[in-house]
């Protein structure tokens, strides 16, 4: 990216971004007549309970009662932008979207509810906000929810038309919490050293120079407390409070690096080190093997694709197709986290798959925590608060119950691994808010499972069609 003052690119981006909205709300105007904009969704709002996620759609077609969602267009992941500062402390800038934009920082014991002033205030839930000349409130559009990504935290915000000083708001309150080495557009490029990332651009890398670069860039992560390199295009790391050691094939990423520019080596190196981040374990071995530890988890029909890209041999996760573009996978739940079984772990047990796959049912079934529900506008949020919510779609008896106690047919989704949500077909704008809800959660990109909307119809899940129309431009979409 050509040398610009990282605070001028702020303003840029938010200004480009809102241009583009209010240049959308217009063609929307001439199309479709009537439209409400940065309407607040969810009119039961509690603003004492963090679990509440209020948000503000894009826009209301009047006449059809449909959400529209506008969309500023996609960013390059990690083009670094600069350092500027907020409060004494730097701040790493790479490109990053106005209305999408990843905010992630270190912080040893945060939590959500840490944030529920700043979020209420910034999306105006109490509508003090009176629209400017553009027609817009100067509101946040929505708060994601923190998630754990690569040693730190990860926070999805769209920013919607809020002006430039609830964005360095934001960031002086996350400081002024403890946050550090927070980084704006954040970028797997962000865990690599300046160093190494200069070198990976500059020089002309031999495999031996490239096994050196990746042992140091390794070693340099704080999850990691020994690496070394075993034999030719393997690394052998061991994470901090681990016995054993678990092995980095390089020859993926050398290849990719091969034909990425210079300027885009040290982004294939950065997911390299993120996900040594995000599979680390923190504590001990993992435990021995349990049937009662088993556990059934959803997932997207590509998600086996991308897993067989990270190894040479066939890897048989135990799995059966489940409804729409969703497989339904089988993992041992342990102390440090899941672990996909395989068919040889299962029948070490004298067990086949599809037993397999009914036990861990009958395991979640009779163990899972009793669900909360909090309905969000016409949209109903299921939490369980086990990082297993999206599979309470495979509990029968609860679907049931929910059946009996709502008027219409219950349509649900379940955009990540941790997202239950739903509504029903006679719930005034149900579908299009839930429509809403799920694209924004699917950009946010950590976790994500499907965008498909799910109906119930004759005690089982099927895939759900309704009439609504496509997109007819491409700055906006319909849901």
């Amino acid at each position: 990216m050509s040398n610009i003052d990282p605070r001028e690119y702020i303003r840029q981006v938010r200004e480009q971004t809102i241009d583009g909205f209010c240049e959308s709300l217009q063609q929307l105007r001439s199309e479709h007549g009537a439209i409400a904009t940065e309407m607040l969704i969810e009119s039961s709002l509690k603003h004492d309970d963090a679990s509440v996620r209020p948000m503000r759609i894009d826009a209301l077609v009047e006449a059809s009662q449909q959400a529209v969602m506008i969309s500023g267009g996609e960013v390059s992941e990690g083009v670094p932008v600069g350092v500027f500062e907020v409060g004494g402390q730097s701040v790493r800038l790479y490109s990053f979207a106005w209305d999408a934009c990843i905010i992630w920082f270190r912080h040893d014991n945060f939590a959500e509810h840490l944030l529920q002033d700043w979020t209420v205030a910034a999306l105006d839930v109490q509508n003090v906000n009176t629209p400017g000349a553009d027609g817009l409130r100067g509101v946040v559009h929505y708060v994601g929810e923190p998630r754990r990504e690569a040693g730190g935290w990860l926070l999805e915000i769209d920013f919607g038309s809020a002006p430039l000083a609830v964005f360095d708001g934001l960031l002086q309150r996350l400081i002024d919490l403890g946050a550090t080495r927070l980084q704006v557009g954040y970028s797997s490029t962000g865990l690599l050293p300046e160093n190494l990332a200069a070198r990976l651009e500059r020089e002309e890398l031999t495999p031996e120079s490239f096994h050196d670069l990746m042992l140091e860039a390794i070693r340099s992560l704080d999850t990691v407390s020994h690496a070394e390199i075993k034999e030719a295009w393997q690394i052998d790391v061991r994470g901090k409070g681990e016995k054993s050691d678990n092995q980095v094939y390089l020859g993926n990423v050398w290849q990719r690096i091969q034909r990425a520019p210079a300027e885009a080596r040290a982004l294939e190196v950065g997911r390299v080190l993120r996900m040594l981040c995000e599979t680390s374990s923190a504590a001990k071995d993992q435990a021995p093997d349990d049937l009662a530890q088993l556990r059934p988890v959803l997932r997207h029909v590509e998600f086996l694709q991308q897993l067989s890209q990270r190894t040479t041999t066939p890897i048989p996760v135990v799995q059966r197709p489940f409804v729409a573009d969703m497989l339904l996978l089988c993992v041992w739940d342990q102390p440090n986290g899941m672990r996909f079984t395989l068919a040889d772990d299962v029948a070490a047990f004298g067990l086949s798959a599809e037993a397999a796959l009914d036990r861990a049912l009958a395991n979640y079934r009779a163990e899972h925590p009793e669900p909360e529900l909090h309905d969000d506008g016409p949209v109903t949020v299921v939490r369980t608060q086990d990082a297993y919510e999206s599979s309470l779609l495979l509990d029968d008896d609860f679907w049931n119950k929910q059946s009996a106690t709502v008027s219409g047919t219950i349509v649900a989704a379940i955009p990540a691994r941790d997202i239950l949500l739903f509504t029903t077909t006679e719930r005034p704008n149900g579908i299009a808010s839930l429509r809403a809800a799920v694209a924004r959660i699917m950009q946010a990109g950590d976790h994500v499972i499907s965008d498909a909307l799910l109906v119930r119809r004759d005690g089982g899940w099927q895939a759900f069609v309704d009439d609504a129309p496509p997109a007819k431009k491409p700055w906006f979409k319909f849901w």
